[in-house]
């Protein structure tokens, strides 16, 4: 009866799938019909009420159907699947705990099961979203005199990527502002006074998340989205064509000088994280499985492990030669990347080891309740190129990469809430003869009291400090002296809890800690700033910040996103510095500290002058250079000079400048048509561009590679308006002169006008679209319309980026893309 009934309800909810393709596509005519000006007809708006009802209710009665067929069924949803291989040789080494992929079918044969048990990310509890550590080991490059402080790097060597970074020689800041899009170019003089800015636009269709500078390049990441042709599923045992968005990482290499695009390329997968060690860049990604079935390859030198699993994702790790800006390495993983983290050889500088993690959530059917374990996975690197080294399962989670570290080929990682919501130590070995990492030793005992999880770790190369927090704040210190045996050293309790802590000198044994006062409950009341020694059991000074009298603050270095962009840490200078919003008298400040362990008593004192002053809240990043600190927000950036304890009036950021033009070419209709084909052979017509000409010889060529018979005698098209126009730029006109010329396509809704042409680090064409009344338009749907611009040839500057903004009557901007 229950088997019946279950069969009926899938068969009722299989009927829905015509009708959700209909309703999709006619919400996506709508959207389209909305931007475009198009009123939609009611017998369209009257199929998609009835399509609407038709779908809900076969939806609700195969939903009732399948939950009675179940209801007295013992079923385990989402129970991870149990993968299985025997054991193999390869190179030497035998591998137990980890295969590659041989085939597609055999891929899509594990990727079946795992799907069909799978459990999504909201299983962590929301122990991913924690406010969690930002804890750089001790081998933090320490700047030195005179240098430069921008990004605060977990390992020394390697280098981490940021929203700000100054070039080598220098001579310019390069600041990427991501919510307005936008790229700044800011020129230094000797001493670090900003002397001018340049503005570049960046592409709307991607969300750009960090950046690189190398040499005379600059590389800049994003994440971006693309639609898939229709494919089939097999491992979602889906019968019918799919059609999805899935994620890329998209990477553009820009000229520092000049800001022009020299190269870009795509990898499978959301953008998680980058590292640089000398010429190579290293980059990591989360690659859902429907998101790279257009790739055949894309189970090459892909691992998945034995034992119970239940993730849909794959983390994918490449390696990107900056000379060449090629993909020279890279290898994969069955899991979703939790934390990543990468070392550097102490003796060879271009190879090291990388440990990422992926959580599994094991279930127990007995006893329903989903305990976390962690899969560790080690990667030797060399010179860009890849290997798997070997894995482990610990329980529990590492939340961040401040919870892992590798020192003379040893594998030290914390996790927190594993069974009975203990808080573990495990130190591994890579064993040169199987995959299974070597336990050296395991610490689970005494580290937090009950109920308390890990807030931050940081490492030194003898030693561990980690603050646990439920209600007070415990400061543990672990000595690893001897590996296999790990023992407590020192414990320091105090209200609230740090959530970064920064080793100021090791050997003296002086830690800085930042974090959140609190009170007795165990509720946060305020930020503090602590000062540590290992000679004393309390804290030797705390500067605290509370709610009561500053107004409820937020700090975004004291959070788990993005921290090492948003403190500035440079013990060369005695100083630490980050940003806090929310303060009751005026927003945002600048919190600067001069750190001192010679004073015994009180070696943190605050900068009053800087913290008195009100910042504007799109304030979000610190830098150091010489003698001067950088204030980056949204719209300028303010120079504060450490010495003399002046700050300097924000300098605004130049975006773009108005210039004069003529339109000498206004009609509808099309400049011409390029046939070209896609990546899968097809031919297709391209009908809209946007150039710039800058001499007559390039015009030529334009219209030939266009099919634009302005030149061509036999053609019938010769002795129209726009050919005899076209044949007038001569070689003297093409001296002081260039053309804009650019090709619209507007769907016969609106009558667009070119009203101004904005130069800044590219060229801005700004249209102001009028709407066609409805009688007046006429029956032919597509309509071009091709402008001829001229312009002097300095306002451009040989730039041959076009941006178009359309906007409408109101001065609303609805649209805004870049032609080609």
């Amino acid at each position: 009866m229950f088997d019946a009934l279950i069969i009926l309800g899938i068969i009722f909810i299989l009927l829905t799938i015509p009708f959700i393709i209909r309703l999709v596509w006619n919400i996506r005519l709508v959207k389209f019909q909305k931007r475009n000006f198009i009123k939609p007809s009611t017998s369209q708006k009257l199929s998609i009420s009835n399509n609407l009802v038709a779908t809900s209710l076969l939806l609700v009665v195969g939903l009732f159907s399948i939950v009675g067929g179940s209801k007295k069924q013992e079923v385990h949803k989402g129970v991870p699947t149990l993968i299985s291989f025997e054991q193999y040789e390869m190179n030497n080494k035998t591998y137990e705990n980890a295969k590659t992929f041989s085939s597609k079918e055999e891929f899509n044969s594990i990727f079946s099961n795992i799907i069909g048990n799978y459990r999504g990310a909201y299983y962590h509890f929301g122990l991913l979203n924690s406010d969690t550590s930002f804890n750089p080991t001790e081998s933090v490059d320490s700047p030195k005199e005179g240098g430069t402080t921008d990004t605060y790097n977990q390992v020394a060597g390697v280098t981490e990527g940021d929203i700000a970074k100054y070039t080598e020689d220098g001579k310019h800041l390069i600041y990427i502002h991501r919510n307005t899009k936008t790229l700044h170019r800011i020129s230094l003089d000797g001493d670090g006074e900003a002397v001018e800015t340049l503005s570049l636009k960046l592409r709307d269709n991607f969300y750009f998340t960090e950046m690189f500078l190398y040499k005379e390049k600059l590389v800049l990441f994003s994440h971006s989205y693309k639609t898939s042709d229709t494919i089939f599923l097999p491992y979602y045992n889906y019968p019918y064509p799919y059609i999805y968005n899935y994620s890329l990482t998209t990477y553009f290499i820009y000229d520092i000088n000049t800001l022009n695009l020299l190269d870009e390329g795509e990898l499978l997968g959301s953008y998680q994280e980058l590292r640089q060690v000398d010429n190579i860049l290293y980059v990591a990604t989360n690659d859902y499985v429907n998101s790279n079935t257009e790739d055949d390859k894309f189970y090459e030198n892909v691992y998945y492990f034995k034992g119970k699993f239940n993730s849909n994702a794959i983390t994918r790790l490449y390696s990107i030669n900056l000379d060449t800006h090629k993909v020279i390495s890279k290898i994969g993983f069955v899991g979703s990347l939790d934390a990543f983290y990468m070392g550097i050889d102490e003796y060879d500088k271009k190879k090291g080891k990388i440990v990422i993690t992926n959580v599994r959530w094991n279930y127990d059917p007995e006893d329903p309740v989903y305990v976390a374990e962690s899969n560790v996975i080690l990667i030797n690197y060399n010179n860009g190129m890849f290997e798997y080294a070997g894995s482990a399962v610990v329980e529990g989670m590492a939340l961040t990469q401040y919870y892992i570290d590798v020192r003379y080929n040893m594998i030290r990682i914390v996790t927190t809430h594993g069974k009975d919501e203990r808080n573990s130590l495990y130190i591994f070995k890579e064993d040169m003869e199987t995959d299974k990492l070597e336990l050296l030793s395991l610490l689970d005992e005494g580290i937090g009291k009950e109920r308390e999880s890990v807030k931050s770790v940081t490492y030194t190369e003898t030693q561990v400090q980690i603050v646990t927090f439920y209600q007070t704040d415990p400061l543990y210190t672990i000595d690893l002296t001897n590996p296999r045996k790990p023992f407590i050293a020192n414990i320091v309790e105090e209200p609230g809890y740090s959530s970064g802590l920064i080793v100021w000198d090791e050997a003296l044994g002086y830690t800085i800690g930042i974090g959140y006062m609190a009170n007795l409950d165990g509720r946060t009341t305020g930020i503090k700033v602590s000062a540590y020694s290992k000679e004393s059991e309390d804290p030797i000074q705390t500067i605290e910040f509370s709610y009561n009298i500053y107004g409820y603050l937020y700090a975004e270095a004291l959070g788990n996103n993005g921290q090492r962009m948003h403190l500035l840490v440079d013990k060369g200078k005695n100083i630490l510095a980050f940003i806090s919003h929310g303060f009751t008298n005026g927003g945002t400040k600048v919190l600067l500290f001069n750190v001192d362990f010679s004073n015994k008593e009180k070696p943190i004192k605050l900068d009053n002058e800087l913290f008195d002053k009100s910042f504007d809240r799109s304030i979000e990043k610190l830098l150091r250079y010489k003698n001067k600190m950088h204030i980056l927000s949204r719209d300028g950036i303010y120079t504060y000079d450490l010495e003399s304890k002046t700050l300097s009036e924000v300098k605004t950021f130049i975006t773009e400048k108005e210039i004069q033009f003529q339109t000498s070419y206004d009609e509808d209709g099309l400049f011409g048509i390029r046939i070209l084909r896609d990546n899968q052979g097809v031919s297709y017509e391209k009908k809209e561009l946007a150039v710039v000409i800058n001499s007559k010889e390039e015009l030529i060529s334009l219209c030939e590679l266009w099919n634009n018979n302005a030149f061509n005698e036999d053609s019938l098209e010769f002795d129209s308006a726009l050919s005899k126009l076209l044949r007038t730029y001569d070689d003297e006109y093409f001296q002081t002169k260039s053309l804009i010329i650019y090709t619209n396509h507007n769907y016969n809704v609106y009558r667009p006008k070119v009203t101004s042409v904005k130069v800044g680090i590219e060229i801005t064409l700004k249209l102001t679209l009028e709407i066609i009344p409805e009688e007046q338009r006429i029956e032919d749907y597509d309509i071009y319309r091709t402008f001829v611009l001229e312009v002097d040839k300095e306002d451009i500057d040989n730039l041959d980026i076009i941006r178009i903004e359309e906007y409408d009557e109101e001065g609303y901007l609805y649209y805004h893309y870049y032609q080609e």
